[in-house]
């Protein structure tokens, strides 16, 4: 009897050892996907063209897009020649996302010293009515928004971006700055960065958070899912992360005209940033502090020129830390005070 309990238990802690060791396996590979998605090789300052005879031959036989489609709404301010030209991808039902953007960061930019600055909002059509009333309404109100005839979904993310260049290619901007409407920017370090960059920025060139050596995420239930058949290579070109980028007002129309003769692939930023601006032979260069996983801290918000995956609420709060806290850090920790604390001003005493 001892004996056979003796191997039960023998069997039952093999079974729990093997269990741990498949967890541990499956946790590890995950960890691993992550990083290769959104960490992929280190991020470098330095231009990076592929070769686009060899790896995107599949590419040739593709004649040309189809991207007429017309504009339902048009914003009522004065673009031409503006030096800061701020396009947000926003989705129809995002109305509280614009609503925070235009409260915090749109107004920081525009209210800002220095270069005249522009935020408008880029949207396609609803086919349900009430919503579409809606963004009527709001455009009314603001006059910020454009608008395209094509239905607004996630898959036609790319297609949105293509009618943004050809838009803002009209007015000729020095910087146009794309940016998602779950982004939150930190206008004082954008506009260091982009100072720092400004020799690179007489050229066609476009700055962000580049991401290197990417493979297409092939599972079908995956939201940024790609099928053999709509791109076959086992790694995307360099691009940048499609949650804000900078792009030269010189490379729109190269951008756009290449865009027009390029298979269409349904992730915006592997397209745009990507395929179109390889073949174009734009590079590409990295924006620092740009962070693609959300934050932890908020007074971290100091330290980032633009965080992702930020809702409506969160990005009053990032706002109100910038502009009324400091991040004060000592040898042991960092905390966030108040501007007007009597310990700030001890310390800088």
């Amino acid at each position: 009897m001892k004996r056979r309990l003796s191997q039960r238990l023998k069997r039952k802690r093999f079974v729990c050892a093997l269990a741990v060791g498949l967890f541990l396996i499956i946790c590890i590979i995950k960890q691993s996907n992550l990083r290769q998605i959104f960490s992929a090789g280190k991020r470098s300052a330095a231009f990076y063209i592929w070769d686009d005879n060899t790896t995107y031959s599949w590419m040739k036989s593709f004649k040309s897009g189809n991207y007429n489609y017309t504009e339902l709404l048009r914003p009522k301010g004065v673009y031409k020649g503006i030096p800061y030209l701020v396009v947000v991808a926003s989705g129809i039902m995002n109305r509280l996302r614009r609503s925070a953007i235009r409260d915090t960061w749109a107004k920081g930019l525009r209210d800002s010293d220095g270069a005249e600055a522009a935020v408008v909002f880029l949207l396609g059509r609803s086919e349900i009515q009430y919503f579409q009333k809606l963004v009527n309404t709001e455009h009314t109100q603001y006059g910020d928004i454009v608008q395209f005839d094509f239905k607004d979904t996630f898959r036609n993310a790319s297609l949105k971006t293509v009618l943004m260049l050809r838009w803002a290619s009209k007015f000729n901007p020095t910087y146009l700055v794309k940016a998602d409407d779950d982004t939150i920017v930190n206008v004082r370090k954008l506009r260091l960065e982009l100072q720092s960059l400004q020799a690179n920025f007489s050229k066609p060139v476009i700055a962000g958070y580049e991401l290197i050596h990417v493979a297409p995420r092939r599972m079908k239930n995956d939201k940024w899912a790609v099928s053999e058949k709509e791109y076959p290579d086992k790694l995307y070109p360099n691009f940048v992360s499609g949650c804000l980028y900078v792009i030269s007002g010189k490379a729109l129309a190269p951008l756009y005209e290449t865009a027009l003769n390029t298979r269409p692939l349904s992730l915006e930023d592997v397209f745009v940033t990507g395929l179109v601006a390889t073949r174009a032979g734009i590079p590409r260069v990295s924006l620092k502090d740009i962070e693609i996983l959300g934050l932890d801290e908020a007074c971290e918000m100091h330290e980032k020129l633009a965080v992702h995956h930020i809702s409506a609420s969160r990005m009053r709060l990032l706002s109100r830390v910038l502009s009324s806290f400091v991040r004060h850090c000592t040898s042991l920790s960092c905390s966030c005070i108040p501007l007007a604390s009597p310990q700030l001003k001890a310390t800088s005493k």
